[in-house]
């Protein structure tokens, strides 16, 4: 099977925004700007509320939250990845050094930072930060190490193998991970025994769950999705290319339920989740729905994909429906509403300065609504670079969508409207372009996918 042609070439500003120097900056600038909100800097500089002693806050004479120690950890370790694979004098280093290096590149900046909060009136530096942030850079900086010297090579030769024979499998196998990191976010299970008694009794005392309608309704579209593609991708992985549509999608419908009892099981000890079985019947529900849906559509045409963007160019209506419903479904739950006036009484200027809702009061769900709120765009941009759109139409397009909805769910309860939507929906509208293209070359033999030779690959040695 010869891939198609690529259909729209990115362009060379869009193709440098994804290399990793480029990422290492915009980490240093995102990371030196979300800690230093809200700039009130108006006293002179003082040590007075310094916090000495790492993993210990003197102000409430405790222990140092730990939820608040694995957000700076979380939040520094992409700029430790970004430094290993992006800069080439921590690369040259070696992996011990390089990472070592990436963590005290985190550790400068982090100081610059805590220097700086010596003279705001608002946040008070402390020596736990410098520790995690440390902490995280290096764990950053490991990583991208062990994937340049171990997984780097063996992760390029499967893939390039995978999307030349399944490249739908591909995209299953995305869109499922994107549901699961979406559901166990931020991934921490708690050790505490009386915490999980605690999530066991919420969950006998309320085995339903207190979701209102309007928030499942974007988790059942999510399923409705994964169980449709589970039908046309699943029998090749199990080597059943040849199963007629109707055990294709009773397959699909076993296998999506079994994810859906997965996830709410894994809950009952993810700290900052409480499962509940309408989540779960909600997913079987619209697994159904889904298979149902297959049938009637589906044709002949209910098989793996041979082509990258094939089921975009062949059922476009589902996919952009898809594309659109699922970022529109997420912005207006839980589909209650207040009235407007009280709701437009209720916005501040802060919320057309990017960035300020989500960090004014960061925890560790903030991680996981990010990731959330920004890859459910990938689809759209993906899908507009699949019929020949050039990324900047999808840049553009998940962008305006994004304003939108955010404009349309200024009356919705417990939604605040946030510009920053927009910001992160356009570039992952960039990055659905970029990821098509670099698959279809990668299809074709003519590039890597993760990163240029000259970026991964150890540096020659020098000539005595």
């Amino acid at each position: 099977m010869s891939p198609g042609p690529i259909r729209a070439r990115l362009p060379p500003p869009v193709r440098k925004l994804f290399h990793p120097t480029t990422w290492f900056v915009l980490t240093a600038l995102f990371i030196a700007y979300a800690t230093t909100i809200p700039w009130d800097y108006t006293r002179p500089p003082s040590l007075d509320g310094v916090h000495w002693v790492p993993g210990w806050d003197s102000t409430r004479d405790r222990i140092w939250s730990i939820p608040d120690m694995v957000q700076n950890v979380v939040l520094f370790a992409p700029f430790g990845l970004f430094a290993h694979l992006g800069l080439g004098f921590v690369r040259r280093r070696g992996p011990v050094f390089g990472a070592l290096l990436a963590g005290l590149l985190g550790l400068l900046l982090s100081i610059s930072v805590e220097l700086l909060q010596t003279m705001s009136a608002s946040r008070s530096p402390a020596a736990t930060d410098l520790a995690t942030n440390f902490t995280g850079a290096l764990g950053g900086g490991i990583a991208a190490a062990l994937w340049e010297r171990t997984l780097a090579a063996r992760f390029h030769q499967r893939l390039t193998a995978l999307v030349r024979s399944r490249p739908g499998l591909l995209i299953f196998g995305l869109y499922l991970a994107a549901i699961v990191l979406g559901g166990l976010a931020p991934f921490i299970p708690t050790l505490d025994v009386g915490m999980l008694r605690h999530q066991v009794r919420l969950f006998l005392d309320n085995p339903w769950g207190n979701k209102p309608f309007g928030a499942l309704l974007a988790d059942g579209l999510l399923f409705a999705a994964l169980t449709f593609l589970a039908a046309r991708e699943l029998p090749g992985l199990l080597g059943r290319d040849q199963l007629g549509k109707a055990p294709r999608i009773a397959l699909a419908i076993t296998f999506t339920t079994l994810v859906a009892l997965g996830l709410e099981a894994g809950q009952l000890v993810i700290i900052g989740h409480s499962p509940g079985l309408q989540d779960t019947v909600v997913g079987i529900g619209a697994a159904f729905l889904s298979g149902v849906l297959a049938l009637a559509v589906a044709g002949d045409q209910l098989h793996g994909a041979k082509m990258l963007g094939e089921l975009t160019r062949v059922r476009p209506a589902i996919v952009f429906g898809f594309a659109v419903l699922a970022p529109a479904l997420r912005a207006l739950q839980p589909l209650q509403f207040r009235p407007l006036s009280e709701a437009l009484e209720a916005i501040d200027g802060w919320q057309f300065v990017p960035f300020w809702a989500l960090f004014r009061n960061i925890n560790l769900s903030t991680f996981r609504n990010v990731f959330e709120a920004a890859a459910i765009y990938l689809p759209l941009g993906y899908a507009l670079h699949a019929v020949g759109k050039p990324a900047r139409f999808g840049f553009l397009a998940c962008l305006i969508l994004a304003e939108i909805l955010e404009v349309l769910q200024i009356p919705v309860i417990d939604r605040v409207y946030d510009i920053t939507e927009g910001l992160y929906a356009g570039l992952m509208g960039l990055f659905g372009a970029w990821a098509l293209t670099r698959l279809e070359e990668e299809a074709q033999g003519r590039s890597r996918l993760s990163l240029d030779r000259a970026t991964t690959a150890p540096p020659p040695p020098r000539a005595r």
